[in-house]
């Protein structure tokens, strides 16, 4: 029964992990957007604060305590805080700071770390706490940097298309 359990709660936190590198890349596209570009699709965003409680809750099912769901409550409203905080400065043809963006992608990333050594009866502390980390900000910081690069690239123009003059 032990190793059913195990095995749902690692699908649920491969779900939990996608989601959560789904809101890296939104940090990061958001992290992209340059000053005077375009900002109407600035309204796909909204997106962001359906799927930030749900990683929340998700994640929150699978901590050991109500210290770290405490502290899991704080990081969740402070990446919603500074993602709003990003959007503003978007709004108002600013540059969102690439660390800003950064941190509001790794926030989650201690909750990450305790749900799995919980998950898999491991302590939180040593190597096993070390390496997960490690390897969730690793995850969600490339995540974030590839999005916000993809914005980033210079894209060529195409070339002109040829005139054509009405002929006499």
């Amino acid at each position: 029964m032990h190793v059913l359990a195990t095995i749902l709660a690692d699908g649920w936190l491969l779900i939990m992990l996608l989601l959560s590198l789904m809101i890296a890349a939104w940090w990061g596209e958001l992290a992209g957007i340059r000053p005077g570009r375009d900002k109407s699709g600035l309204g796909g965003f909204a997106a962001i604060y359906m799927f930030l409680p749900l990683r929340w809750l998700g994640l929150a099912i699978l901590l050991p305590s109500w210290t770290w769901i405490g502290v899991h409550a704080a990081l969740g409203a402070l990446s919603a805080f500074g993602f709003e905080r990003g959007l503003l400065r978007v709004q108002h043809d600013r540059e969102v700071p690439m660390l800003l963006g950064l941190l509001g992608a790794c926030l989650p990333v201690p909750a990450w770390s305790i749900a799995f050594l919980a998950v898999h009866d491991l302590a939180t502390t040593g190597r096993a706490g070390l390496l997960t980390g490690l390897m969730l900000i690793g995850l969600h910081a490339l995540t974030f940097l590839l999005r916000r690069g993809d914005l980033r690239r210079v894209r060529p123009l195409p070339p002109p298309e040829p005139i054509e003059l009405p002929h006499k």
